[in-house]
Parts: C-alpha cells; sequence; structure tokens
C-alpha cells in the first residue's frame, strides 16, 4: 500500500498512514516491526499527520474516509510499544466529525495546545471551501470565507510568527481557485 502520511514523536515512534488502512506504528524499540490498531479505530486513509510535543493528546491524524473512519483524530504517543500503537480518540463534534472526509489537514505547535486546520469535501452549491479551525470554543469552527475554487487540498502554516492568541497566517491550495493567504493573522 502506497504511504500517504508520516511523522515521528518525540521518542521516535514512527506513525503512517496509507491508502485504504488505519494508522500503523513503528516504535523505536529493539528489533521493531509494524504494528496495526487492534481496535481499527481512528483516521482510515490517512492524508495528514501531526505531532505537537506540548500538547495532549500529542499526536493527530485525518483521514479521507468517511463512515465513522473519517475526520481528525487525537492519540498520545505514550501508549506506542513494540505491539502497541495509539488509542485515538475522535476531535470535535461539530463541522469535522468521524464522518467527514478530510481533503487537508496541518497544525501549528502552541503554548496552549495546537492549531488545527482541517479542509473537507465541499458542499454543492457552496460558494466557498470548507476549512476548519480547532480549537475554537472547543470544537470546529469554520475559516474559509474567500477561498473559492472547491476543496482545499494543500494547506501551509508557514511558521509561528503569525500566530496571535487562536489565530495563524495559513496558506491554503484548492482544487479550482490557486493559493489564497490569510493578511490579517487569522482566517
Amino acid at each position: 500500500s502506497d504511504a500517504t502520511a508520516i511523522v515521528a514523536d518525540r521518542a521516535g515512534d514512527l506513525f503512517v498512514g496509507s491508502t485504504g488502512n488505519f494508522v500503523y506504528t513503528l516504535a523505536n524499540v529493539a528489533s521493531p516491526s509494524w504494528t496495526a490498531p487492534t481496535t481499527l479505530s481512528g483516521a482510515k486513509s490517512v492524508i495528514g499527520l501531526f505531532f505537537d510535543n506540548n500538547a495532549t493528546p500529542d499526536s493527530y491524524a485525518a483521514g479521507a474516509n468517511g463512515s465513522l473512519v473519517g475526520g481528525v483524530w487525537g492519540g498520545p504517543s505514550s501508549t506506542i510499544g513494540a505491539s502497541t500503537t495509539a488509542a485515538w480518540t475522535a476531535i470535535g463534534t461539530a463541522s469535522v466529525t468521524a464522518t467527514s472526509s478530510v481533503t487537508a489537514f496541518a497544525g501549528l505547535a502552541g503554548s496552549s495546545g495546537p492549531l488545527l486546520f482541517a479542509g473537507t469535501q465541499l458542499t454543492p452549491g457552496q460558494q466557498y471551501a470548507n476549512l476548519f479551525q480547532f480549537p475554537v470554543t472547543n470544537d470546529w469552527s469554520p475559516r474559509a470565507d474567500g477561498i473559492l475554487g472547491g476543496n482545499v487540498i494543500s494547506l501551509a502554516l508557514p511558521n509561528s510568527s503569525g500566530t496571535a492568541g487562536s489565530s495563524a497566517r495559513v496558506l491554503a491550495g484548492t482544487s479550482g481557485g490557486g493559493v489564497f493567504r490569510t493578511t490579517t493573522g487569522g482566517l
């Protein structure tokens, strides 16, 4: 299967997403082997992974498959061992849920927890793309005004110098309308 996303945590454990699968892990131990989730929970067909040393949970995965295996999930890397993987929990209950098909995902580490951004499938007849930020009032909040052209398929959070409170400078690429950037430090 093709790897679609990869990230390492602070202990050197690897998280890998691939088409049609849940997140596999490879612990940084002697004689490691790839470990599949035993409960088959979390994001499937992962399109993005993010790790934040300052957060709990500290590992995040976003999936493109809906039906309770899409959306954005968080899990502690502290549960990873030679034969164990992260215990994943869906992040948020509004706008981006476990049934959402995520098209783009990025995170920015912050001192009070990460800022997460997720794009989801464009709603037919809708003018703007679906882009959401977490946490805003402890859930996902729309942040796509002015982003035209289809699905958000790529996100970049260039640096933390644009971080102020719950906003960050963001670049968003779409499937038909080009690249959009914030001008005020937030979306």
